[in-house]
């Protein structure tokens, strides 16, 4: 009924809410059908742990992310997520989201781990490895826009296993516009630094390593700004079965190495 009444975010509370807490603990937790979102760190918090956790709702159920992660010293271990949204989340205006740890997830319905879309207080040093998903929207998701960036910096995904995902990998500054994704590219001469502000989204030094995705609608996508490219993006040893190809705007310094899309 939370959902069906068509209630906006202010009206549906989160199941869980920290917000400038220190030396956290969450296991052991079962959530199922939250209105909202399950467990929310608010970007104030540090030494983190959350572990054998299970987060579940329908894939209809709008904006119930399993977990939105943000703060500093961060581990995620061990945990199932089957939600209507993100299952992992990182990204707040306030408080950089630094030092993080994922490992061991299982993931169904939802919308993959995603960095962003408000990425504005900064996000560095995430690493995410030894996972598998299965019939999800997206996979490994970086997403921003020109109105809510920030620095996204030394990004690591590994040994993950995706399986009837419709993208695998995407880095993108158009989150205002994806529901299309056809944002027509341009190219970075046709701007100036004056397009540049404070919330211009920043994508570097990100490595993809060892992913492999089976049947996949889209391969994926790095689409950056003209005004700001996304940079060094390593792919190294990724295989992507999809009929679709992999789509690179806006970008320098990517690199694939013993890299398969068919």
């Amino acid at each position: 009924p939370w959902w069906a009444t068509g209630l906006d975010e202010s009206h549906r509370p989160y199941a869980v809410h920290l917000d400038g807490c220190q030396r956290v603990f969450i296991h052991d937790w079962n959530s199922t059908n939250p209105p909202m979102k399950n467990i929310v760190f608010d970007g104030k918090d540090s030494d983190i742990t959350v572990q054998n956790v299970t987060n579940t709702a329908p894939a209809s159920s709008p904006n119930t992310d399993g977990l939105n992660l943000q703060g500093n010293r961060c581990l995620v271990r061990d945990c199932v997520f089957s939600v209507g949204d993100d299952w992992i989340a990182m990204g707040r205006s306030w408080g950089p989201g630094m030092n993080i740890l994922i490992t061991n997830i299982t993931c169904g319905t939802g919308h993959g781990i995603s960095i962003g879309s408000i990425t504005s207080a900064g996000i560095s040093n995430v690493t995410v490895v030894n996972c598998t998903f299965d019939g999800t929207s997206y996979g490994l998701r970086l997403k921003s826009d020109n109105d809510r960036g920030g620095l996204v910096q030394n990004i690591t995904f590994a040994n993950i296993t995706l399986t009837n995902v419709n993208s695998a990998i995407l880095i993108y500054g158009y989150y205002n516009e994806e529901k299309s994704l056809n944002v027509t590219p341009q190219l970075p001469a046709s701007y100036s630094s004056s397009n540049v502000t404070s919330l211009t989204a920043i994508w570097r030094n990100s490595t993809f390593s060892n992913i492999t995705s089976w049947t996949s609608t889209e391969a994926g996508m790095i689409w950056g700004r003209p005004e700001m490219l996304v940079s060094n993006v390593t792919l190294d040893h990724v295989t992507i079965n999809s009929p679709k190809t992999f789509r690179i705007y806006n970008a320098r310094g990517i690199k694939l190495v013993d890299t398969r899309i068919y």
